[in-house]
């Protein structure tokens, strides 16, 4: 027998039938366990060609219209959309105002990866994240002086103090290695952030995060600490820090020089700052050691400087703030809020509504300017755990919070500072606003 029609014969005998089978695998395995879905890739990619293999078919992630639909498959539709792009780059002008007022964004753990897969998410691979219609782009690198991939605690006084510092460690140099107490509180490895250079202008400042506000990305606005773990006194004293010596982030916030000057402090870790004995709004105890009640410290404080301020732990307070209000305490969970998929929306206010609210306290008539960090802290946090869906709605909740910046903001004097936190190669910096 000829040899050609000897392996057509076993074509049509076998790999036709078996082709028809992993097609049947590929369909039915969609809607089983994990393992199970990887039987077609194990026994049926050997059949296809590269060009064959389409796994991921685009699905339409929205309702499109037949118009729309139409328009798609047409040269002239995507033609029109380039020269539309292109028409916005050039009628764009270069702002070279200063900068009054710096909003710093930060989504902790967006890789490039999770914008693309947010906007999927969102509705198709055509949709764009908020922060991705920003005039400018760049790259940039993280990294710890003694390690190659950084944390949240590393990462965070880089780009808030400019100065690089070992792993685990907050708003000190690398002269500081990890739970060392007695570096950490000489004042020349201590690092002022951002903020503080803004205070010391007479700037207003603040802060808002999903995480505890304790936590490392916002300590890295106030703290000093050698350890980011050490946010309260129970925490330094179970892993092994000295109490009297080893000052925690929570104490720094209340009555440290920069955290006792923050106008607003917005998010979680409501724990962090009550002691033990005593019972929060929401019915969970407090884990300070200490005795030290330091909501009641905070608010003492503002009452013997006469200045006006509002503590608030719930929805309905942050969207009812008092006008003139000039200092702003909100703690809406014990530890961190709960991820938007989960949240209560009559008792925990979203990233977006909490934005919002710091910029209107921020940003009073005649004032000389603010600065403004806002953490989308529970991507990376979702991520860690490998929910998927979780990371992906909190990185459009935090979209939705930038696009609400824009909004009420003027990029005439306004500079929106949108980047990642802590990834192993490079992440993504969008800047809308003035120099």
């Amino acid at each position: 027998m000829n040899i050609h029609i000897f392996f057509f014969s076993l074509t049509v005998l076998f790999i036709s039938p078996i082709k028809n089978l992993c097609n049947l695998l590929y369909a039915v395995s969609s809607n089983l366990d994990v393992l199970w879905k990887q039987l077609p890739t194990l026994f049926c990619n050997f059949l296809y060609k590269d060009e064959d293999v389409r796994p991921f078919p685009n699905k339409l992630m929205r309702p499109k219209s037949e118009e729309e639909l139409l328009m798609e498959r047409t040269k002239g539709y995507w033609r029109n959309a380039a020269l539309n792009t292109i028409a916005d780059k050039l009628r764009q002008r270069m702002n070279f105002n200063t900068a009054k007022n710096v909003i710093f964004f930060l989504g902790d753990g967006m890789s490039v990866p999770t914008i693309t897969a947010t906007r999927v998410y969102m509705g198709g691979e055509e949709k764009s994240l908020a922060f991705e219609t920003f005039p400018y782009t760049g790259l940039s690198k993280t990294y710890c002086v003694d390690h190659q991939t950084a944390d949240s605690a590393c990462s965070a006084t880089a780009y808030l103090t400019g100065v690089k510092a070992n792993l685990g460690t907050i708003g000190v140099t690398a002269a500081v290695n990890l739970k060392n107490c007695t570096a950490m509180n000489q004042r020349e490895n201590q690092l002022d952030s951002i903020a503080k250079l803004f205070q010391l202008q007479g700037r207003r400042t603040g802060l808002v995060t999903t995480t505890r506000v304790t936590h490392a990305t916002p300590a890295g606005l106030y703290a000093h600490t050698a350890d980011r773990h050490w946010e309260t006194d129970t925490d330094v004293s179970t892993l092994n820090g000295d109490v009297t010596d080893c000052e925690d982030i929570a104490h720094q916030l209340v009555f440290g020089k920069t955290g006792q000057q923050l106008n607003v402090i917005l998010g979680g870790g409501r724990r962090g700052f009550l002691p033990r004995e005593v019972i929060d709004e929401q019915g969970n105890s407090g884990v300070r050691s200490d005795g030290l009640n330091l909501i009641e410290e905070w608010i003492k404080f503002r009452e013997n400087h006469n200045q006006s301020y509002q503590y608030i732990w719930n929805r309905d307070q942050l969207l009812n703030i008092q006008n003139g209000t000039d200092y702003l305490l909100g703690l809406f969970q014990s530890s961190h809020m709960n991820y938007n998929k989960e949240r209560n929306t009559e008792t925990q206010p979203s990233l977006e509504e909490m934005t919002e609210a710091a910029i209107k306290v921020l940003d009073k008539q005649n004032s000389s300017g603010y600065f403004l960090l806002v953490e989308g802290g529970r991507i990376d946090m979702a991520h860690h755990y490998t929910w998927a869906h979780k990371a992906l709605d909190e990185t459009a909740e935090f979209s939705k919070a930038i696009q609400r910046a824009v909004e009420i903001t003027n990029e005439e004097n306004t500079l929106i500072v949108v980047t990642a936190g802590q990834l192993i190669d490079i992440k993504l910096i969008y800047l809308k606003g003035n120099n």
